[in-house]
């Protein structure tokens, strides 16, 4: 708890002394008990003293509790705030060879969620609460040993026997608490896949099948936390069961004690109210230590991920120019068996254009993922260096990606298409229409939460490459960027990208048209694992080369076979 509110300490100091003031109320309620009740005598003006005074001390009771118990709802508060911060920051740190390795969508809502909701209302929670009877426990003892220590012995040894008990079962309650993590996890993970495969299951008449898996899957997750719940219940019955042994043996004691005027009515009642203080605090310790025993994996989990990239330092710290990207005898394999790709030895130099072509499983993206360094390799050289000597963060400010299949981000369309760069209003409408999106301009400034069921494939594509332009990166990658548009904005577009001598471009495409592809200056294709150079672009090569002339589209065909 204390490494996670390091930063808080004002108030968690504030907090802890909160709960130390109200354990002094308490003693001071027992105190003023005793006070009353040995009162011989209780006449209308003492009446009315006491009154008062019960009255006031009732309402600073009152406050001073409501103030405690504000103190841990917001330690609880920033300590979510606080966690989820850490965890953002160490996804942002890795690259997305490493988050994809790491984790998957399922795990990181179980991760943001259920984990540190588990770690806030249970472990931390446990803690406070620690010191929270442990604050009752000191000083009722001294209360009760100051009036009768005899008694305070006899309540030691009662809840010593009581935490003996409950320590028997520590194991078995940190099993339960992790059959419930596991059961939560694999709960999540039905309901993402569910969701990924929605429609798959309504074409083809699965809801009976796939509603009775998650109908299974579901009774699992109840079971689990029933047989969790129900284990600390009774775990907490048996301990009421021995605070009442112990309230009635503390009676008896008295009451014998008083027989023989070793004891005042007013003391017994006072240390029978300090009692509670002290067999609470010894009663709950095993229940809390249990608690904080089954959980406390959770937060070692969460420490020994958010703490381990903590004091690495970038590689690099300023932004890295680029003349040349050089992939030298590259050759890669995923099990380390069958290679991807073999002997791979080009260069890639700025202001080119390069084509990429070949079939799916022949390694393009293999090929793209080592090269925006999603993969570890010491063959590839950003003007002269290994790019492993770079840290990922700096050496991809190179790069602007166009994926087929890339959701938006959360916020505005507007924010989609500018990120973090400055671009004028008037220069961002004027490039909403040369891209054609005119009607989404009325609609920038809208959460595309709420927008984005209206955004055709087509102008979500749009929406990447106009993103991917404004970035003014040196190096764009698009991997069938243009999949989603009809054939006419396609050509236009690319041409426009292809066109400028700005930006060297990398395409994966299967949409190839002529006029196009004689702006490329070179042409690569993908075959067993080796990348072939072609012949420089230019007007004929669709008639001579058939693995151009079967990805070119119909209309391009039709157009050569007129010529």
């Amino acid at each position: 708890m204390f490494s996670i509110l390091k930063k808080n300490k004002l108030l968690l100091t504030a907090t802890l002394g909160s709960i130390i003031l109200v354990s002094i109320f308490e003693i001071g309620k027992a105190q003023l008990t005793s006070h009353v009740l040995n009162s011989v005598i209780i006449k209308t003006g003492s009446f009315m003293k006491w009154g008062t005074l019960f009255m006031g001390f009732t309402v600073c009771f009152c406050i001073m509790s409501f103030v405690q118990k504000k103190l841990v709802i917001q330690v609880k508060s920033v300590s979510w705030k606080s966690m989820n911060e850490n965890l953002i920051r160490y996804y942002m740190q890795m690259g997305p060879g490493q988050f994809a390795k790491q984790t998957d969508a399922s795990s990181l809502i179980n991760e943001f969620n259920t984990k540190i909701v588990k770690i806030v209302t249970i472990y931390e929670s446990a803690w406070l609460n620690l010191f929270y009877f442990g604050a009752g426990f000191l000083l009722g003892s001294i209360y009760i040993g100051i009036e009768q220590i005899g008694i305070l012995l006899f309540i030691y040894i009662a809840t010593l026997l009581t935490l003996f008990y409950n320590s028997r079962f520590a194991n078995k309650m940190k099993e339960k608490q992790l059959t419930c993590v596991e059961s939560e996890k694999e709960w999540i993970g039905m309901i993402k896949s569910f969701a990924q495969s929605f429609r798959t299951v309504k074409i083809y008449n699965y809801e009976s099948s796939m509603g009775q898996k998650l109908d299974e899957k579901n009774q699992e997750l109840t079971n689990s936390w029933n047989r969790f719940e129900s284990f600390l219940k009774l775990l907490s019955a048996s301990n009421d069961l021995f605070t009442q042994i112990v309230y009635f043996g503390i009676l008896l004691i008295g009451v014998w004690m008083i027989s023989r005027n070793r004891l005042t009515i007013g003391q017994l009642m006072g240390i029978l109210q300090a009692c509670n203080l002290v067999t609470m605090g010894m009663m709950n310790f095993s229940e809390l230590y249990n608690q904080i025993q089954s959980s406390s994996f959770l937060l070692n989990e969460y420490l020994e991920k958010t703490q381990e990239d903590k004091n690495r330092k970038e590689k690099e710290s300023k932004p890295v120019g680029f003349n040349e990207i050089e992939i030298r005898d590259l050759t890669f394999s995923y099990d380390g068996k069958k290679d991807i790709l073999t002997d791979v030895n080009f260069r890639i130099q700025k202001g080119k254009k390069y084509l990429i072509i070949g079939e799916s499983g022949q390694g393009k993206s293999t090929f793209l993922n080592l090269l925006l360094k999603n993969i570890e390799t010491n063959s590839i050289f950003l003007d002269h260096k290994p790019i492993q000597e770079l840290s990922y963060s700096v050496y991809v400010q190179n790069f602007a990606c166009v994926y087929q299949n890339e959701p938006l981000l959360p916020g505005t369309l507007k924010e989609n298409i500018v990120l973090n760069n400055k671009i004028d209003e008037y220069e961002l409408i004027e490039k909403l229409h040369a891209f054609h999106l005119d009607s989404l301009i009325d609609r920038l400034d809208l959460p595309l939460q709420e927008d984005a069921p209206q955004i055709s494939g087509g102008q979500l594509q749009k929406i990447h490459i106009l993103r991917s332009l404004l970035s003014q990166r040196n190096i764009l990658i698009l991997d069938e960027a243009f999949s989603a548009l009809d054939q006419e904005n396609a050509k236009l577009i690319e041409r426009m990208i292809l066109e400028d001598a700005n930006f060297t471009v990398l395409s994966v495409s299967h949409k190839i048209t002529d006029a196009n592809l004689a702006l490329y200056d070179e042409i690569l294709e993908v075959k067993d694992g080796r990348i072939i150079r072609k012949e420089k672009g230019n007007q004929n090569l669709l008639r001579f080369d058939k693995k151009f002339w079967d990805l070119t589209d119909a209309c391009e065909k039709d157009a050569f076979r007129k010529n």
